[in-house]
């Protein structure tokens, strides 16, 4: 069964319409994601503010906090890398 699905066409599994937008679509998920992130970056501290958080609240959850869960992110994402390279 490997041997067919080696010499087999990638169209018959795909259609070509999907082979040829997937880097469109990729593009267009990374653009969505990078906005929604920068939107929730520029936004959530005015929420919290609304909320009647002081601003020593939020630049403690805003600077300590998520530079933390960013720190260890990118860490346990350079473990998962180095694993499974």
């Amino acid at each position: 069964m490997c041997i067919i699905l080696y010499f087999t066409p990638a169209s018959v599994f795909f259609p070509p319409l999907l082979l040829l937008s997937l880097t469109f679509l990729f593009v267009h998920l990374s653009v969505a994601v990078y906005a929604g992130e920068q939107g929730a970056v520029t936004m959530f501290p005015l929420f919290l503010l609304d909320h009647h958080m002081t601003a020593r609240e939020l630049g403690f959850w805003n600077g300590v906090i998520a530079m933390g869960f960013s720190i260890c992110g990118s860490s346990l994402g350079g473990l998962l890398l180095a694993q499974f390279r």
